[in-house]
């Protein structure tokens, strides 16, 4: 039951999207329905990842392969990292981790996509 609050904090604590956070503190602590915020969640910051990328390969032309590049070690390195994570918790619970991960490694990976948009 700790690790439930511990993810809830991590997931407050991460900048999000007001209905986000809503949906997270109506979850109550339950798994199930926490893995729903996270995974609505998901589907929006995929979105903007895959809009700031094509924006990133329109405006570096030249870097355009040194980009693709990066992404696909980006995706492996991301599916890994939270593979690992989701086994080492185990369980329904390591399967709200794993999402959680994929979540805050998509966030981040957007905002250091943002500055070559330009």
């Amino acid at each position: 039951m700790r690790l439930i609050f511990a993810i809830v904090a991590i997931c407050a604590a991460t900048p999000a999207l007001a209905d986000y956070d809503a949906c997270i503190s109506a979850a109550n602590g339950r798994t199930a329905a926490i893995y729903d915020c996270i995974a609505s969640d998901l589907v929006i910051r995929d979105a903007q990842l895959n809009t700031v990328y094509r924006q990133v390969l329109r405006a570096q032309p030249d870097q355009r392969e040194s980009f693709r590049a990066a992404q696909r070690l980006w995706l492996a390195f991301s599916k890994a990292e939270c593979k690992a994570r989701r086994e080492a918790v185990g369980g329904s619970l390591g399967q709200l981790v794993g999402l959680e991960c994929v979540r805050e490694m998509t966030t981040e990976r957007t905002k250091a996509l943002r500055p070559y948009t330009h």
